[in-house]
Formats: C-alpha cells, sequence, structure tokens
C-alpha cells in the first residue's frame, strides 16, 4: 500500500533554553506501524468471492495461500517516509537533533537530541500509532428476505440494526476486528469437494479420463473496509456472496462408462456496496430471490483519543469501489461466452489507505484563503498532523469536508420486478404495490452497487471428442446457468446538484426442467489388430442436458425524481403471456454540514 508523504513548509520555533539543553538518547519502538503495513490481513480473492457458483478448483489441497510478509520498507511506511514525516514536524527543532536513524531490521528509530525535542517527537509518533491501530469491528449477518421488506432503509441508524436483528433470525454471522482503512476478509460456511468433471487423455491404444475435483464454498465471503471522516462518521464499502446448496445431482455422461460427474445447484446471492455510517450503525444490500439474499453489516469503532491536531482525510483516502456489471449467464453454445469463473471482478482503484487524492488537501487549503505554508499539513496513513494546531487542524478539516462531501453521499436504492399477466397502463408507483421481487441496497456517489440473486446450477452441455490411431473417448464439458435477477447502479451528481444513474438490470427464468437428450459417438474400430480387416462396433451413446430460457435486458440512464417511483422495464417475454416490470427509486442523502 503506497502512502504519498506531503511535507509543507513548517515553522516550530524552539525557545533559547531548549537550545542550551543536552542532548540525550531515546528509542522509539516503530514496529506496531510498520508490522501493521505488513501484513495486510488474510488473503482475500476479489474473483472467487463475487462469482456466483461457490465452484473453486483445488490448489495445494484446498490450503489457502497466505500473503508473503512485506519487509520493513517495501511498504507505506517506508524508513524515509517516516523519518521525513517525523523531521517535517519538528520543523526548526529538527535541527537540534544530533541524529536521527532508523533500523529497517529492527523497526527501532533511535534519536539523539534534547528533551524538548524528544518531547515533540514522542507527541507526534504516539498520536499517529493511535490513529493508524485503531480497531473497528465488522459483524456481518445473512437475513432471510422478510428484513428487505422490514427495514425503513438500507444505510441504517444503531437502533434500527438492533430492531432489524430482533426482529430476524439471522442464518450465518460472522465477525472481525482490525485495523482502520485496512481491508477485511469474514467467511463463515463449509467447503465441500465436488467430482465435476474429467480431463481425458488418449494415446495410440490407450484413453483415459482424469478426473477433476474442485470445492463448493458454502455460505457467507465478505469483504470490507472502513475509512474514517473529516466530516464525521465512517465510510464503510462492503463486497461478498452468499450460497446454499440445494442439491448435488450425479449425472452419468455416458452410459458404457463408470464416469460420473457431480453437479451442484445452489442459490446464491452477490452484493457490493458503500454508504457513509455511524459508530454501530450499518448497511443492508440483498435480493428476495432466495430464502437467505439479505446480508447486513455493521461498524463499531473504538474512539481515537482527543487531539485537535490530527485531521482524518477518509474523503480523500478512500479509493472508489468498481464492480463491473454482471452476466445473467443462460445455457451457452459450444466455444460461447465463458462460466462464472471468468466473470470481471470487483476492484479498487487503489489500495484502501491510498491518498486518492492528496494534492486536494492544498486545494482544500487554498480555498479556504489559507497558503499551504500556513497550514502545514503531513498526511500520513489516512491522518493528516497539522502542525499550525488547533485552528488551522480545523480549516483542514472543514475543506477535507466539503471536497469529499459529493464522494461520500449516500445514494438508497429500491427496485422491484416481477412478472404479471395483466398490467398495461399502470403507473409505476401502482406496480411496485404489485410487484413481488425486491433489490435493495445502497452506495456512495461514484461508487457502484451490485446486487445478484438467484439459483446457478452447473449441467453438462457438450462433448469434446479426442481420438487417436486406435482409440477415442469423449471429454464432458460443464457449465453454469443462472436463474434469477441481476442489477448494477452507479449513480452521479450532475453540476446542478441533481441525481443521475447509471442502470443495468437482467432477468432470466428456465422455460423448463433439465431435459437428457441422448447423443451418438462413433462408430468406431472395434478391432486394434493391423493384421486383421477393420470391424465396426455398434455406436457409443451418451447424454447432454438442454434446456431454454425467457429472459429481459435493460440498460440506460435514469434522472429520477427523488422517493419517486419510475419505470425501469416493461417487456414482453417470448414463449410466455407475461410481461417483465421493473420499477425503481432512488433517494440522496442531504449533504452534511
Amino acid at each position: 500500500m503506497r502512502t504519498r508523504s506531503i511535507a509543507l513548509a513548517v515553522c516550530l520555533a524552539c525557545g533559547g533554553a531548549a537550545a542550551q539543553e543536552a542532548a540525550e538518547l531515546r528509542v522509539y519502538d516503530l514496529r506496531p506501524l510498520l508490522l501493521a503495513e505488513r501484513w495486510q490481513g488474510p488473503p482475500v480473492d476479489w474473483r472467487s468471492m463475487l462469482d456466483c457458483l461457490p465452484l473453486e478448483e483445488i490448489e495445494l489441497g484446498g490450503l489457502p495461500v497466505p500473503l508473503e510478509p512485506r519487509a520493513i520498507g517495501e511498504g507505506a511506511l517506508q524508513s524515509y517516509v517516516l523519518e521525513g514525516f517525523l523531521i517535517d514536524a519538528l520543523g526548526e527543532s529538527w535541527t537540534m537533533a544530533e541524529s536521527c536513524d532508523l533500523d529497517t531490521d529492527s523497526g527501532l528509530m533511535r534519536v539523539v537530541a534534547p528533551a524538548a525535542v524528544q518531547a515533540l517527537a514522542a507527541d507526534v509518533l504516539v498520536g499517529l500509532e493511535t490513529r493508524a491501530l485503531r480497531q473497528v469491528e465488522l459483524e456481518a449477518w445473512v437475513l432471510p428476505r422478510a428484513a428487505l421488506t422490514a427495514a425503513p432503509r438500507s444505510v441504517l441508524a444503531p437502533a434500527e440494526v438492533d430492531a432489524l436483528l430482533a426482529a430476524h433470525a439471522p442464518a450465518r454471522t460472522a465477525r472481525a476486528r482490525v485495523p482502520l482503512g485496512h481491508a477485511a476478509a469474514l467467511e463463515a460456511g463449509a467447503w465441500r469437494a465436488l467430482l465435476y468433471d474429467y480431463d481425458v487423455e488418449v494415446a495410440t491404444f490407450a484413453e483415459v479420463a482424469d478426473p477433476e475435483v474442485s470445492v463448493a464454498r458454502e455460505g457467507l465471503r465478505l469483504g470490507a473496509v472502513v475509512n474514517d471522516l473529516a466530516g464525521g462518521g465512517y465510510l464503510l464499502r462492503a463486497w461478498g456472496r452468499n450460497a446454499e446448496l440445494l442439491e448435488v445431482r450425479e449425472v452419468r455422461p455416458d452410459p458404457d462408462s463408470p464416469m460420473i460427474l457431480e453437479l451442484p445447484r445452489a442459490t446464491c446471492a452477490r452484493w457490493a456496496g458503500s454508504a457513509r455510517v455511524v459508530d454501530g450503525g450499518g448497511l443492508l444490500l440483498g435480493v428476495s430471490e432466495d430464502a437467505s439474499g439479505a446480508c447486513l453489516v455493521r461498524v463499531r469503532v473504538t474512539p481515537p483519543a482527543p487531539d485537535a491536531r490530527w485531521v482524518p482525510l477518509g474523503e480523500l483516502t478512500a479509493a472508489p469501489l468498481v464492480v463491473e456489471p454482471p452476466w445473467t449467464l443462460g445455457p451457452q453454445i459450444s466455444g460461447g461466452w465463458p462460466g462464472p469463473a471468468e466473470a470481471d471482478p470487483l476492484y479498487l482503484l487503489d489500495s484502501p489507505g491510498t491518498v486518492h487524492d492528496a494534492d486536494a488537501i492544498v486545494i482544500a487549503a487554498q480555498g479556504l484563503g489559507l497558503e499551504a505554508r500556513e497550514l502545514g499539513a503531513l498526511p500520513l496513513l489516512g491522518q493528516a498532523w497539522v502542525v499550525g494546531g488547533a485552528e488551522a487542524a480545523a480549516r483542514l478539516r472543514e475543506g477535507v469536508r466539503v471536497i469529499g462531501a459529493a464522494r461520500t453521499r449516500n445514494v438508497e436504492v429500491e427496485v422491484r420486478y416481477g412478472t404479471l399477466t395483466d398490467a398495461s397502463g399502470l403507473a409505476a408507483d401502482a406496480l411496485a404495490e404489485r410487484l413481488d421481487g425486491r433489490l435493495r441496497g445502497a452506495c456512495c456517489v461514484g461508487d457502484t452497487l451490485t446486487l445478484v440473486g438467484g439459483e446457478e446450477a452447473m449441467y453438462l452441455k457438450d462433448f469434446d471428442v479426442e481420438i487417436a490411431q486406435a482409440s477415442s473417448i469423449a471429454d464432458p464439458i460443464v457449465d453454469a446457468c443462472f436463474e434469477g435477477v441481476t442489477a448494477w447502479c452507479q449513480p452521479a451528481l450532475t453540476s446542478s446538484g441533481a441525481l443521475a444513474c447509471i442502470v443495468e438490470l437482467e432477468y432470466q427464468r428456465l422455460l423448463g426442467p433439465w431435459t437428457p437428450r441422448e447423443v451418438v459417438f462413433g462408430p468406431e474400430p472395434q478391432s486394434r489388430d493391423y493384421g486383421e480387416p477393420e470391424k465396426l462396433r455398434p455406436q457409443r451413446r451418451g447424454a447432454i442436458e438442454e434446456t431454454a430460457t425467457t429472459r429481459a435486458d435493460v440498460s440506460l440512464v435514469v434522472q429520477p425524481e427523488p422517493g419517486a417511483w419510475a419505470l425501469v422495464a416493461s417487456h414482453s417475454l417470448p414463449s410466455t403471456p407475461e410481461t417483465f416490470f421493473a420499477v425503481a427509486r432512488f433517494a440522496l442523502e442531504a449533504e452534511r454540514r
């Protein structure tokens, strides 16, 4: 994680008496700061966390591979960064220090300077350590879909979180404590090994089907990061999924062969959203497609020691959360689009603690009529030490708040959808009362909100037949099919302050069950003796699975009236007498002062 250190000119004068003080040696242990940067928490596989179906290949016997610890000096807190931060914070007082050395092997900083300089150095380092190691407790619950209707909104106050948990018993629970600004990975579930495919090989007189085993991850997997905001509150970004196995079908691709495939069918829900929350508050994300499609994430933060000279830079530090629009995967033709394992993952534009717009600090000062030299702010680890004192810190805090106000405003999103046979001419609010499907969530302006819910099943799509001189084998091809709804939304503010949202919505239903269809392989030589005439044996037979889907796709830009329902889609579905409808409403949080 890279952090830019800005050193604005600082003028701190020491009294003449301090200049006469004898220098002394003190040692400052910086290992807590350095170790926080070396270890980035448990490995977080963004791609697999956002895939719908919880099917992953086993690596190293199914054990996760830990991240290698970075050596001191490789992360944001490199030796010269810390030393430079301290020098700039002490200003002219630092000229009185006879020597300073940070031992990158032990993480100890040795300073030789008078007692007054040592006291100021300790004050700065203690404040930095206190803020860099502040703990945030993340709690996540998988709730039943009834919680989507019962919740008053998606961004919840502490009392609303308590009420929702009291009324709806969670199916899964996960908790973690991490330093503020560090990404956390939470998992509560189970793994199951499945024989889901074969890798076939052929030679001149031999063929073999090599079984491939993968792991089905069942349960909750969640990633989250929390940043401190100068304008008050905390910025929570969360992403993840929940999956519950419904069944594992045993499919025999070739009746003449002992090969068996174990193909899972699972409910799946995916979420990615963000919100500005208060201590003890939470964010609700969910889809009503399955019984446990809602996720509630709560934030509890240890309050910092009061010090008016420190300013949090969360508005400038947190990188936008960007997720590519998900795909609704239908039955695929041979050589068609890849399955969910190849879908684009979630990504953060920068590491969670990187100052996303460091120059904005200078802009904030100038916008308030301040000179950069007058402000004297030294940012590190998402916090700014303001050398000018409490008054200058208050002015910087206001500048950061103004610049980040648009970036951290919450947008509540609610979508209702479904199929109706006779609803022509109904207004959007009337449709909202009749539609049963619900999508609910929130994100900050500029972030993306992703909600996916439904069922996904692996099926035997095709065979890839491989042949050699006197042998052949049929390689089964397994793919995924999704039944449900996906929604993707990215809100933005126009120059006039109005809300505009890009909305992409996909809806898909199976028209019938999976139907086995017999296929034929051959004819093949019966004799492998080149001295005899070639004989043909009866053709070998197998079975693939077929089905059909009906679907509706929507992609548009909406400029909604605040709090009012707007018609997003009205599509007649082929092969059915029904029409797919979707209505949505958006609420932009008032700007905080």
